[in-house]
């Protein structure tokens, strides 16, 4: 046990000086890697590792292993707690196969996105190398790779005073991967990891040597001597931007990785044909890495329509990321370059840049104006939001105009993911794109499938067709992978209240089909789902905090508030539900914050609400008063009735806690799941103000609510318990021996 918390497990791995394990980090209940170093070695080395936690603490990148703790075990020695990443090196033996040139393109990106953000805090890397570079889940994860090991990392600031010394200075690093200048013995520079990354890059194309006609053991010394031609061995126009990586003079290289990555984003065309084999042919094909991720059978596309807008279509169809950034470089700055583009980055979660790649939106067709209102709109930021508005302009002239198989898929899309304020907007779409007679395809049977579930959701009726049911049930293996993630997207939170058991298995589905393809913003939306769901089934609970918990993993770098707010609220609610109520609080307040400004009130109350609850619970009294303030004064504002009937229940209960018996609010229609709240705090009050209570009536009476207003589970009895033994006497124990009658009559999660 490591500065006890830390218990420390297998060795992941080691090196000159430290040694790397798996750990199980007990107080944030993680699984981590800690950087163990003995006490007792060489002043330099210590202070080596020192900067090495100072260094990564300062970097934020989702491509750069983040750094947890760092301390001193005075019986074991100093250690470094980081990211446990599950992957494989950033090499062909690892990943299971070469490269395609377009997979090289991601993987460069992802590389240089790391480094960058490195060199931007003026720290150079000096070991880049395929074992400093993990990519988990194998080749369909290169967009997430990891730069590690941050070991010989120095400033710039002290590369300067080393150079300035007048003491013989020592070569540190991998001389496989060493700038020519290094070599020479030249101090690193941001221009040094430029060419090791170079280095690394070719190296996935299947070349291992940089100078194919010379000796093994001649290469590094003609790194310092003749300037490497990649002529014919590399593809354009990546040949051109590693020929600049890989440059023997430092001057002639990209000065930074923020250059080479300016680079490599401004790239126009591509170094993809039409066809795309599955697998080099004259390669026997590897098992793939042992822990990489199963798949669900999902099929590459091989080829891309000589049509840009087909290809568009097709391409989203099958959630093929990889061949939808190979389109974009290869149409030269067309629209369905713009969109294919901007279309990766969504779905990648990079919202912001997304909407970059089309801004302004007006300058482009129906294609850009559907993505950008579709899919980036409902996501983005307050002000990125408004900036694509802008470029919108009044109205919704492209439903007419746009591609009928991609318009459909994207509004789709957009009644898979929006919340409640944009049901109306999606569903009025929907219409005006089914009133388009077109083929019925699986793209319009989506769409239809969509109408329906947002048609309920608009009527606020909680029963699911048993068409809809059918089809989620059945899981169309012949369905294209988008219709199968968006059809369980719909139709999951309906299908629940028939079987749950179906509901799960078809999130469980759609979250693996998107991990899958590397859509994160479906992964991250199927998985808040599921979360959100699980907390309602009996026995399920862990499942479905760990699928929230995998949520905030994957928005830690993302720029979509609203995702953000839903996986912060819902992990808060399962927090309550487990008994974590101080743990649920804060979660509950970070979900607050979040959508405050980001997202509609009803949202930042809601979780408001929830937050107040879990303080009552936890004992933190004056926090509940003071946020009871805030939700008062927010009664000013209109709100829906469930949001409204929740704030004012969440401030009867700071009441009680006063030794107020204040009765429960008056009901308001609509307010669905909070009718049946109110109802319980009634029976709770008149038991402590010793009022006669004939509780089989009261029982069968929320019983029938339960059932008229599709509510699931009384999962938050033990909260409410919790909350009134913070109750003054003589009023608590008659309160909690309400608390626990209805337990009994109607169990902590009673199905309805």
């Amino acid at each position: 046990m490591i500065g006890n918390r830390y218990e420390l497990g297998r060795v992941l791995g080691s090196g000159g000086f430290a040694t790397v394990y798996e750990a199980k980090d007990h107080a944030e209940e993680r699984v981590v890697a800690v950087k163990l170093l003995p006490l007792g070695d060489e002043k330099e080395v210590v202070e080596r590792f020192r900067l090495e936690a100072l260094q990564l603490s300062q970097l934020r990148s989702a491509n750069v292993a983040r750094v947890y703790d760092f301390g001193r075990d005075e019986e074991h020695g100093l250690y470094l707690v980081m990211e446990r990443i599950d992957g494989v090196a950033l090499e062909p033996k690892k990943l299971g196969r070469v490269l395609l040139a377009h997979e090289v393109l991601r993987a460069a990106r992802a590389l240089l996105s790391g480094l960058a953000e490195a060199h931007a805090a003026r720290i150079v890397h000096r070991d880049i190398k395929p074992a400093n570079v993990l990519v988990p889940g194998g080749i369909a994860g290169l967009g997430g790779l990891k730069i590690l090991d941050f070991g010989i990392a120095q400033s710039e600031h002290r590369a300067q005073l080393e150079s300035a010394m007048a003491e013989p200075r020592r070569t540190i690093g991998t001389p496989a991967y060493m700038a020519p200048e290094l070599l020479m013995g030249e101090p690193s520079t941001p221009a040094s990891d430029v060419y090791a990354a170079g280095l690394v890059l070719y190296e996935l194309l299947g070349h291992t040597l940089l100078f194919p006609d010379r000796a093994p053991r001649e290469q590094q010394q003609l790194r310092t001597e003749i300037e490497a031609s990649l002529g014919g061995r590399v593809p354009p126009p990546l040949d051109a931007m590693l020929a600049r990586m890989l440059a023997r003079d430092p001057e002639k290289r990209f000065a930074d990785a923020g250059a080479a990555l300016a680079d490599l984003v401004n790239m126009e065309t591509a170094p993809v044909s039409v066809d795309v084999p599955a697998s080099p042919p004259s390669r026997r094909r590897s098992m793939p890495p042992p822990h990489a991720r199963p798949t669900l059978g999902t099929a590459r596309l091989s080829r891309l329509d000589p049509d840009g807008t087909r290809a568009l279509a097709s391409t989203l169809h099958n959630l093929d990321l990889p061949m939808l950034d190979a389109l974009a470089r290869r149409e030269r700055g067309s629209e369905a370059s713009r969109v294919a583009r901007a279309l990766t980055l969504g779905l990648r979660l990079e919202i912001d840049a997304a909407a970059l790649v089309l801004e302004p939106v007006s300058d482009h067709g129906p294609g850009a104006h559907a993505l950008a209102a579709c899919v980036l709109a409902p996501r983005a930021r307050a002000a990125t939001r408004a900036r694509i508005a802008r470029g919108l302009g009044e109205g919704s002239a492209w439903l007419e105009t746009v591609d009928l198989a991609l318009g459909e898929l994207l509004v789709a899309t957009q009644a898979a993911i929006c919340g409640p304020e944009e049901v109306p907007l999606a569903l009025m779409r929907s219409e005006r794109l089914l009133a388009r007679n077109g083929p019925r395809t699986s793209s319009r049977v989506t769409l239809e499938l969509a109408h329906d579930a947002l048609a309920s959701r608009a009527r606020g009726v909680t029963e699911v067709s048993m068409r809809a049911f059918e089809e989620i049930a059945a899981g169309d293996a012949t369905a294209p992978p988008l219709s199968s993630v968006l059809r369980a997207l719909l139709l999951g939170p309906l299908a629940f209240r028939i079987d749950d058991h179906v509901a799960r298995a078809s999130f469980e589905r759609a979250a693996q089909l998107a991990a899958d393809t590397g859509a994160t913003l479906l992964e991250a939306r199927a998985l808040c789902s599921l979360g959100g769901m699980l907390v309602e089934v009996p026995g399920r609970l862990a499942q479905g905090v760990s699928a929230l918990e995998r949520v905030t993993t994957l928005l830690l770098h993302a720029d979509a508030p609203s995702l953000e707010h839903l996986a912060a609220h819902n992990r808060g609610v399962a927090y309550i539900v487990e008994g974590r109520f101080t743990e649920a609080a804060e979660q509950l307040q970070h979900a607050r914050e979040v959508a405050s400004g980001e997202a509609p009130l009803e949202l930042e109350i809601l979780s408001g609400a929830q937050e107040l609850s879990a303080r009552l619970a936890a004992g933190d009294i004056d926090g509940a008063r003071a946020l009871a303030k805030l939700l008062e004064l927010s009664r000013n504002v209109p709100l829906a009735p469930r949001e409204s009937m929740l704030v004012a229940l969440a401030c009867t209960l700071v009441k009680w806690a006063d030794g107020e018996l204040a009765p429960a609010p008056a009901r308001i229609e609509g307010a669905g799941d909070a009718l049946l709240i109110a109802g319980v705090l009634d029976v709770i009050r008149a038991a402590g103000a010793g009022e006669p209570i004939d509780y089989l009536a009261s029982a069968a009476e929320l019983h029938r609510t339960a059932e008229e207003h599709g509510f699931a589970a009384f999962y938050w009895f033990d909260l409410l318990r919790a909350i009134v033994a913070r109750v003054p006497e003589p009023h608590r124990a008659p309160m909690i021996h309400a608390v626990d009658r209805l337990v009994v009559l109607l169990g902590s999660a009673t199905k309805a």
